[in-house]
């Protein structure tokens, strides 16, 4: 039994030696394939690494070629730039003025045209008259305007320096206003112009013609000057100069036009320039009160009867 057993037990070891042989051979043609692989894999990894340094050196000498062509250009560029610099050329001061007033004329120009103006306007406001009181002369006739010298000095007489520049200057401003809707363009801007006065709070005392009462309305606008004055010549709102030695004062020689007066815009209360125009109220008040005194000294001395 046992010598079965073991033949029994050898016979596989028999059967794989035979095997064996025809095994090693497909192991064998596996290996070799294997190997090819590997060395075509070896040999393509060879040949991209060798084309990756080829590049690279490629990229290196184009880098190289390309600073070197720089520099030669830089280097030709220095040359013509110092073949083209010409000598500098020495300039005498008088050239040098000369140059710059040529290279800069206009802005020369430009800077003394507003230096000129500048100048202008600070001159003019230096030498600007500044006046301490104004007046309307409102009358359709001109014979007191023509004598507005005369009639500036009596009003300059009596008022203070107000702006305290040292002097007393008053100034005369003449409306000729017009109820007639038919009128030209002269009229129309006259009563644009003493519209836009009685808005403001300048001018106070006025000199008037009764027959522009339709116009300005005195009973409206003007003060009681009975309220501050006491004279035998003031009536409501006005001093009436008719029969005084006012006009002759003024230099007028003819007749004019019969029941001028002079009052004060009474002060508009409320109003954005309530305070200004209170205070030159004030002064032609005080103006008012020395030029009536002035008129009736003087009417006495050439023994008028007021009317």
């Amino acid at each position: 039994m046992e010598t079965e057993n073991e033949k029994t037990r050898e016979n596989p070891a028999d059967s794989e030696e035979k095997a064996s042989p025809a095994k090693s051979a497909w192991q064998i043609a596996k290996e070799l394939k294997q190997q090819d692989i590997e060395a075509a894999e070896r040999r393509e990894q060879e040949r991209i690494e060798a084309q990756k340094a080829e590049r690279e050196q490629y990229e290196k000498n184009l880098h190289r070629e390309k600073i070197e062509l720089l520099k030669k250009k830089q280097n030709l560029e220095e040359d013509r730039e110092q073949e083209s610099v010409p000598e500098k050329k020495k300039y005498t001061l008088k050239e040098k003025i000369s140059t710059f007033f040529y290279h800069n004329k206009w802005w020369l120009g430009f800077g003394a045209f507003m230096a000129a103006i500048l100048g202008y306007i600070i001159y003019d406001t230096v030498t600007q008259v500044k006046y301490d009181m104004y007046i309307m002369l409102l009358s359709p006739e001109n014979d007191m305007y023509y004598y507005q010298s005369n009639l500036i000095s009596l009003f300059e007489a009596n008022c203070e320096d107000v702006n305290g520049d040292g002097e007393v200057n008053v100034a005369l401003l003449y409306y000729s206003p017009s109820t007639d809707a038919v009128t030209n363009d002269i009229y129309h801007s006259n009563n644009t112009s003493m519209a836009a006065q009685f808005q403001m709070g300048d001018t106070v005392l006025i000199i008037a013609d009764p027959s522009l009462d339709d116009v300005i309305y005195p009973n409206d606008t003007l003060a009681d000057l009975e309220l501050y004055i006491d004279d035998e010549n003031i009536d409501n709102y006005g001093y009436y100069v008719d029969g005084t030695a006012f006009k002759s004062m003024c230099g007028v020689e003819e007749p004019t036009v019969d029941g001028m007066y002079i009052g004060l815009r009474a002060v508009v209360p409320n109003a954005k320039y309530t305070e200004e125009m209170q205070r030159n109220f004030d002064v032609a008040l005080n103006t008012l009160g020395g030029v009536i005194e002035d008129i009736n000294e003087e009417t006495e001395n050439q023994n008028l009867t007021p009317q």
